[in-house]
């Protein structure tokens, strides 16, 4: 039983990180696209 929890566990974990980088990644994309109308005005100062 105790190597079925194990088993279980090591499938989990990388699920688990996948998830948190994914989510990291998200958050990234989420500030660049606030950041382009910003980014697009500066242009179009110049």
């Amino acid at each position: 039983m105790q190597s079925l929890k194990n088993w279980l566990a090591q499938k989990m974990i990388p699920q688990v990180e996948l998830n948190k980088k994914s989510v990291y990644l998200l958050r990234s994309l989420t500030k660049v696209e606030k950041m382009l109308p910003e980014i697009h005005k500066e242009k179009n100062k110049k």
